[in-house]
């Protein structure tokens, strides 16, 4: 990995300021990187379909509905057709993620397309396998090494999200192992609700388990155990954020915690110089404004509007406007080196 790659890997940098320190790139010309990028995101996608496609038409008889309720559903045709599109598409990312650039880009999407239909072959070639709590965990094990061999030949955003899925069915997992959550699998999902059920989407330790995986997440994007630094601060904090917010719908003194989390966002961007936090914590804030509003009035009016955001609005234009130049740097004088291979 070269030098730019590891700016961009920490966040000093985007992609797009990387390849600008090269000076200006010429007109992609006609199957040039930028050109092969486009390519690579249209064929994944295109591919997914079909493959999906495919899965439909050799799992699924006429009568759908009926195979659903009777399990008469051939599971094991259906993976193998999603393991057949698994490998062309993340074995081609794997093959060209050494590239640099667009090229680069364009792998990672492959590979997290790729993981998306292994995930799904494995849940259908094990679908059979009845080991009681413990069937979770085994049937992740063999996609997560799929994400996990991804995210270790190219560390990029698409990896990264394939990344955190394993960490998310993993936590699932381990709920349901520890008697916490109920196995639930697609097929009873799906039929309770064709038949007009509901099913519950998890009790408040799960969620807390949840907004402790987001924190989690934030933490090793902090330490560089994971990478892009930016998008492990983006994903970790959106999803901690998002299910403290599920605990709020379930108990009104959860808003504490939603309180803590956004300004715990906040204070973190100012101290790591992280604008990823402080967009998820700007976003918190105006959301928690709105979850206020809510215990004090059963119905707001415009007026209350006015006032619950125009006040703290008004503040925070004002700072804006005394503080712009407070603690502000005098550029550096230096330019960055051209890369060079790190040895």
């Amino acid at each position: 990995m070269g030098d730019r790659d590891r700016w961009v890997d920490r966040g000093v940098i985007s992609f797009e300021q990387a390849e600008r320190l090269g000076g200006d790139a010429p007109p992609d010309k006609p199957g040039g990187p930028r050109t092969v990028e486009i390519l690579g995101y249209v064929g994944a996608i295109a591919l997914f379909i079909a493959t999906i496609a495919g899965i439909i038409k050799v799992m699924v008889p006429e009568d759908p509905l009926f195979a659903f309720i009777s399990g008469d559903l051939d599971t094991m045709q259906g993976g193998l057709v999603a393991l057949a599109g698994a490998i062309v598409i993340f074995g081609t990312g794997y093959r060209f993620a050494d590239r640099s650039g667009a090229v680069r880009r364009a792998s990672g999407f492959l590979m997290l397309v790729g993981y998306g239909l292994a995930t799904i072959a494995f849940s259908l070639l094990l679908f059979d396998l009845d080991i009681g709590d413990f069937t979770p965990i085994v049937v992740l094990i063999p996609s997560a090494i799929v994400a996990v061999v991804g995210w270790q030949r190219l560390r990029s955003v698409p990896t990264q999200l394939a990344l955190f899925a394993v960490a998310v069915s993993a936590l699932q997992a381990i709920l349901v192992l520890i008697q916490v959550e109920e196995m639930l699998r697609a097929t009873d999902f799906f039929i309770s609700r064709a038949l007009g059920g509901a099913n519950d989407l998890g009790s408040w330790i799960s969620h807390a388990a949840s907004v402790a995986l987001g924190l989690a997440w934030i933490w090793l994007a902090r330490a560089g155990t994971i990478g892009p630094r930016n998008a492990g601060f983006l994903i970790g904090a959106v999803y901690a954020w998002v299910f403290s917010l599920a605990l709020f719908g379930s108990a009104d003194g959860w808003i504490a915690l939603t309180a803590v989390l956004v300004l715990a966002y906040l204070w973190a961007a100012g101290q790591w110089g992280a604008s990823m936090l402080a967009a998820v914590g700007s976003v918190g804030v105006i959301i928690l404004i709105v979850q206020v509003m809510s215990l004090v009035y059963e119905e707001p009016g415009t007026t209350e509007f006015i006032l619950w955001f125009g006040i703290p609005g008004a503040l925070a234009a004002a700072g804006f406007w005394l503080f712009p130049d407070r603690g502000a740097t005098a550029p550096p004088t230096t330019t960055i080196p051209d890369s060079q291979p790190v040895m």
